[in-house]
């Protein structure tokens, strides 16, 4: 016996706020890079950015990310009731690392990856602690 049923449906697209921005999410003191944030299929028209912490980075109007100090930071772009979240580890080149970390935030998935001796992976996972409870503020 053969069943045949046949079915339609609708493909629609997700409203989101697609980011880029040059690099690999590390930063020296004074550094500067570009988001550049795209929505698609939003009902706002309008971005808004804001930083964590500016005692670390600073983010204009516009998305410009300047680096002003060493840690870690998140950069949120909203759009209504879209957010999407960029981190930033920010380094001060005067001095050595021997590890990094990248951190990058979207739609609620948090993704990172460290590099360097463990001791050095320790150090950075205490900053890390340390950013998942300013993110508890965000």
């Amino acid at each position: 016996q053969t069943i045949v049923d046949s079915f339609e449906f609708e493909v629609q697209e997700r409203d989101m706020i697609n980011v880029t921005y040059p690099g690999n999410g590390v930063l020296d003191i004074e550094e500067t890079v570009q988001i550049d944030a795209i929505l698609q299929g939003a009902s706002s028209n309008t971005i808004e950015y804001s930083s964590s912490d500016e005692s670390i980075a600073t983010v204009n109007s516009n998305g410009l990310v300047t680096a002003v100090g060493e840690g870690l930071v998140i950069i949120t772009i909203k759009s209504g009731d879209l957010v999407t979240e960029v981190g930033f580890t920010v380094l001060d080149d005067s001095k050595e690392y021997s590890a990094l970390m990248k951190l990058l935030i979207e739609n609620n998935i948090t993704r990172f990856e460290i590099k360097g001796r463990a001791k050095s992976i320790y150090s950075i996972y205490k900053r890390f602690r340390t950013w998942k409870k300013a993110k508890n503020h965000i």
